[in-house]
């Protein structure tokens, strides 16, 4: 299970902090993807508890037009519990299904994706991203997004860091943002950071949200032989043509 569906599951199960709660309500007020997936993992939910449901009072009316002994008692009790494990059981099988069954599309793009080297690819003073890093990795990344954010107000020209924004969005699950940050950085004059904030618009862009800034830059990529992602882009390019 990925980071952004145990959160989904988390939401869904009313588990998440007040914090969390509200950047995740946030998130989804502001990202279409976001709300279908949690739309279809709440739809997995709520079918398997009504048919549970229905089966245990079926089970339970039954039981109750029987001779009331203690037997019967206890075993009403049995069956109840029972089915209550059952609902958990498959509750978690559902995320299973939900993660392993998706479409070639999403797992290429999932593949493919750049993600940010936390292993010391920083080129300036690691000591004013030490406590960014840190919330990062412990996907605290909201609070690491709000660094970025302030440190991005004096430093606008620090691709790095712009990418790492970008990459913590999407990792947050608002894709819309992520999307939004790679754009930006995609029409920047970074040699490093350009090509692959490029490559990660068109993964998130993939298949419903293929506009023409996506367009420009597929043609722009097939165009130049000598970019990183070259070689790569006819793969991409299947799940949009």
């Amino acid at each position: 299970m990925s980071i952004l569906e145990k959160k989904i599951e988390d939401y869904l199960l009313g588990r998440l902090s007040d914090q969390d709660l509200a950047e995740f309500k946030s998130q989804l007020k502001s990202d279409p993807s976001l709300q279908l997936e949690v739309e279809q993992t709440k739809a997995i939910h709520d079918s398997l508890e009504l048919e549970v449901e229905m089966d245990l009072r079926q089970d339970l009316a039954i039981m109750a037009s029987q001779e009331n002994t203690p037997a019967v008692v206890k075993s009403i009790w049995s069956t109840k519990w029972a089915l209550v494990a059952v609902i958990a059981a498959l509750v978690g099988a559902s995320f299973w299904m939900f993660s392993t069954k998706r479409p070639a599309w999403d797992k290429f793009a999932s593949d493919a994706y750049v993600g940010y080297d936390f292993e010391g690819l920083r080129a300036v003073d690691q000591s004013i991203f030490s406590g960014i890093l840190e919330e990062a990795r412990e996907g605290k990344y909201g609070s690491a997004i709000e660094g970025l954010e302030s440190y991005l107000d004096q430093h606008p020209q620090d691709y790095e860091a712009r990418f790492l924004r970008a990459h913590l969005y999407r990792e947050q699950g608002n894709q819309t943002q992520a999307r939004n940050s790679y754009k930006q950085l995609a029409q920047s004059e970074s040699i490093l950071w350009a090509p692959r904030a490029s490559w990660n618009y068109l993964l998130l862009s993939i298949p419903d949200q293929w506009d023409d800034t996506a367009k420009e830059m597929a043609a722009k990529i097939k165009a130049e032989r000598n970019h990183p992602y070259h070689d790569k882009l006819p793969q991409l390019l299947k799940y949009v043509e």
